[in-house]
């Protein structure tokens, strides 16, 4: 099963290479798998052999592997960032390094602010939802705070808006809009937000 795995995310980087693109975003873990076998060693290691073995090939293709923390209902291998930090550090190869998510972060991390200083080079993207996985400002989330934050590690990589609409419908809803509409919607308000956040002082 490790090997097959290990074969699609090799064609996964073919596919990114093809592409054009940069690097390739990844959860070392089956879609959904909440609960590890036994103590969560072996899906551990198998996640340190695996990908120890899928970064030289994705090296030789100049595509970079980010490793995504997700919560506990998502993933039982990487829930955090200091998890993230652990896993980069034990393949030790250049070309994997690790990425935050707010989304995640608000429902794994004691604070929303010291993983981006923990982590500091390793960190190579974040994506941004708010607490409900809605657009910048549909929930809770401090993002004056956070961008601050983020601009005080100096990071200066990419910030990707990955949000979902509340309704995952097919069909209309109550307002009138799409779930298309409301996607819209929400990468235009979010982008006009991060703009005012991270725009030149």
């Amino acid at each position: 099963m490790r090997k097959t795995a290990v074969n699609y995310f090799k064609e996964q980087i073919n596919r990114a290479y093809r592409a054009g693109a940069e690097y390739m975003v990844l959860s070392p873990c089956a879609p959904g798998k909440a609960e590890p076998e036994e103590n969560g060693k072996a899906e551990w290691e198998a996640a340190v052999l695996s990908l120890q073995e899928i970064a030289p090939y994705a090296e030789e293709r100049n595509v970079a592997l980010v490793i995504e923390p997700l919560n506990r209902y998502e993933s039982c291998i990487i829930n955090t960032g200091w998890q993230a930090l652990l896993l980069v550090k034990e393949i030790g190869h250049p070309f994997v390094t690790t990425m935050l998510d707010t989304f995640h972060m608000n429902i794994e991390e004691s604070s929303m602010e010291a993983p981006f200083h923990h982590l500091g080079p390793a960190l190579s993207h974040i994506h941004v939802a708010d607490t409900n996985r809605q657009g910048l400002g549909y929930g809770r989330l401090s993002w004056k705070t956070i961008a601050d934050t983020i601009k005080e590690t100096g990071y200066g990589g990419t910030i990707t808006v990955e949000c979902l609409p509340p309704d995952l419908s097919v069909f209309s809803s109550a307002e009138g809009k799409s779930e298309a509409d409301i996607i819209n919607e929400y990468a235009e308000k979010s982008l006009q937000r991060l703009h005012r956040l991270f725009r030149a002082e």
